[in-house]
């Protein structure tokens, strides 16, 4: 099977059929994801599970890749209880979130994966450009943390963009 560096590079690079190119996509995502089932991985695709840490109930929820699928936080979120952590893949659901969700978590952006001095990531692949890039964001009484992580997309290159693991600590 080809390496998602590859499928993406083949993207990239030829256009012409973008449409069955993204079911590609979907279909590698739908791998993906009886793959991390079958090893006992749950997998939150506009779809929520209800935890319990020192008899406290807290929702994490996760939406569908909002590229390839619908992302209905809606959904996610129905009948949950409060605290709410959403997990999502990109960070352009954010504005469409509602504020009952106590922090978003989303990755996508690599943080641009090149930053220049002084102008920052010249390219960012969302909806809304480098407004939700990197870091901690708050806006309209919500929160969300976009993390740069490890690899890059497309392009294997990272220019004063370290990748980065992020450790959140949940205090009482």
């Amino acid at each position: 099977e080809p390496k998602m560096n590859d499928l993406m590079q083949q993207y990239a690079t030829d256009e012409r059929n973008i449409v069955e190119k993204l079911a590609d996509l979907h279909i590698g995502g739908r791998k993906m994801k009886h793959a991390l089932q079958a090893a006992g991985i749950v997998v939150l695709e506009n779809d929520n599970e209800v935890l319990t840490y020192n008899e406290q109930k807290f929702t994490i929820a996760g939406v569908a890749d909002k590229i390839t699928c619908v992302a209905d936080s809606h959904q996610a979120l129905k009948n949950t209880p409060e605290p709410r952590i959403l997990l999502t893949h990109t960070p352009d659901v954010f504005p469409d979130i509602t504020d009952s969700v106590t922090l978003v978590l989303a990755g996508h952006t690599h943080g641009g994966q090149v930053k220049l001095p002084f102008i920052g990531a010249p390219i960012v692949p969302l909806e809304h450009g480098r407004r939700y890039a990197e870091g901690f964001i708050e806006e309209n009484n919500k929160k969300m943390i976009v993390s740069k992580g490890l690899g890059t997309s497309r392009i294997p290159v990272r220019f004063n963009c370290k990748p980065e693991i992020v450790v959140i600590e949940f205090t009482e």
